[in-house]
Order: structure tokens, then sequence, then C-alpha cells
């Protein structure tokens, strides 16, 4: 794509590199993921998610987030997942899936 086409990527995070280089908080993985997102031919989610973390970061409202953190996060959100399961009454397999690891996605 020509570069003239491309939408501009926010550029002014030098200030915030070092609040934000390796943070796992939910909107860095955004920023994160919508980077790498091969359907996003014209940069509109990483743009998009680009805003939403240097709006944060000038606002003061970006919380740094280490790896050890999301770890943690991740494995309450699994717990409740699986007690939200478990008081559904769902069958077996699905909270074996779960607890492997591995989820579902409605479509």
């Amino acid at each position: 794509m020509p570069e003239n086409l491309r939408p501009p990527i926010p550029t002014d995070f030098e200030p915030y590199r070092v609040q934000i280089t390796g943070c796992c908080c939910a909107t860095c993985r955004e920023v994160a993921y919508a980077s790498s997102d091969p359907l996003d031919f014209r940069h509109e989610r990483h743009m998009a998610a680009a805003v939403v973390l240097l709006r944060q970061l000038q606002a003061g409202q970006h919380i740094r987030m280490t790896l050890a953190e999301r770890a943690a996060e991740a494995r309450e959100e699994k717990a409740a997942r699986l007690a939200d399961l478990r008081a559904a009454g769902a069958d077996p397999e699905t909270i074996a899936a779960v607890e492997r690891g591995y989820s579902k996605a409605v479509l």
C-alpha cells in the first residue's frame, strides 16, 4: 500500500517508552494484537488502538502491568470462567477444555 494512503500512526510515544515497553495491560496488548493483525490491511485497527493508548498515556491513565501481574489476572479470569460453567451445569468436556486452556468461539 502506498505510504500516502496509510493512516498516520501516532508517533509521540517516546516520552512514554519506559512505561509501555514490556507492558501487558489490556491497552498495550490490543496495540500489539492490532499491529500483527493480518487482516488489518489499512492499519485501521492498529491506528485506533495506538490512539487510545496515546490518549491514556497523555492523560496519566495508563497503568503499567507486568507479565506476572497479567498471568495472575488470567488465572483469576480462568477460575471465574470455570466457576460460571460449573454453576451453569456445563458438560464435563467443556469444563475440561477450559481447564486445559482452550476456549470455544461462538460464531
